[in-house]
């Protein structure tokens, strides 16, 4: 069985309810985090960067500020699908039609079909670290299932959180790119960005070669995911992550939701002051969230900067 059978037969269980095992996961439609907010904050040196793949809302965010050459890292071969589907479909359609794809709103007048004909030829390039095919991945999906079946099954929705985070507004407030003016530029420059992506684990980051120092490294919340110890996690970053950031290279390190949860455990890895002061300690700055759409949700983020 090639890569690319095992990543549909994988994501055809996921749309029919059943179990997968990992990597495989449900993919990130749009981004949950902020970027709008967070990295306005940041300093000014993008140009090397390293991102977790997730939705692809991060790295295109980035790209907006200067990154030009940017390692994109993520173990789930989904996501990967989904990010190369999403540069594809951002290369040909316009803001609308690219915001009413991504969104996966129903309403919309879409022929998956009809698109994936119209994107082959962006996606069908060689990515030397990722084995799938996602013409034939895409093309198993959209003929073997509904436009609705793979909205509701493929992709998390886990809360009221996550699902009012897909409304074009909540979109378009987290994600700059999404905007005209923007967009178009992204457009543009899209095709100057030397854009690499490996389907791995982030702990084995240190089996990847030639890695520019770093200026931007952002590890979005796969603190979580990890099933590590505050201190584990912070000899990860120090042995494998912070070596490769550039002078006064930056690396946010944890992107945490706080809501509602203010003295309690956040994934056994302590209370919300505990994980603020361990983070603290180890010389980071937080960087405190707030989204006025969404009623009293608040995010933290933990971001180290290199300075020697």
């Amino acid at each position: 069985m090639t890569q690319t059978e095992r990543d549909i037969e994988a994501a055809s269980s996921i749309i029919e309810g059943k179990m997968v095992k990992d990597p495989y996961q449900k993919i990130y439609r749009t981004q949950t985090k902020n970027s709008r907010e967070l990295f306005k904050n940041l300093s000014s040196h993008w140009e090397n960067s390293l991102f977790i793949g997730g939705s692809a809302d991060q790295f295109l965010n980035a790209i907006l500020y200067g990154s030009r050459n940017l390692t994109i890292i993520d173990s789930n071969p989904l996501a990967i699908h989904y990010i190369l589907l999403k540069l594809a479909s951002l290369q040909q359609l316009n803001n609308k039609g690219f915001l009413a794809f991504t969104s996966w709103n129903l309403k919309e007048d879409l022929d998956l079909q009809q698109l994936l004909n119209q994107l082959e030829s962006l996606l069908d390039k060689n990515y030397p670290y990722f084995q799938g095919n996602p013409v034939q991945f895409w093309r198993a999906l959209f003929t073997n299932y509904s436009r609705e079946e793979i909205a509701q099954n493929l992709f998390y929705d886990e809360s009221i959180e996550y699902e009012n985070c897909y409304v074009k507004e909540a979109m378009r407030f987290r994600n700059p790119y999404l905007e005209k003016r923007f967009f178009s530029y992204l457009k543009k420059v899209l095709p100057l960005a030397n854009i690499q992506i490996i389907n791995q684990d982030i702990q084995a980051i240190d089996t990847i070669y030639n890695l520019p120092p770093l200026d931007k490294v952002y590890l979005s919340n796969i603190l979580l995911d990890m099933n590590l110890s505050l201190e584990a996690y912070q000899r990860f970053l120090c042995e494998k992550i912070y070596p490769l950031l550039s002078f006064n290279g930056e690396a946010v390190v944890a992107y945490l939701d706080f809501s509602h949860t203010y003295g309690a455990d956040l994934n056994s890895l302590g209370t919300i002051d505990q994980i603020i002061d361990f983070f603290t300690e180890q010389g980071c700055r937080s960087e405190l969230l707030l989204e006025p759409n969404i009623q009293n949700q608040i995010h933290v983020a933990f971001v180290y900067q290199k300075k020697r």
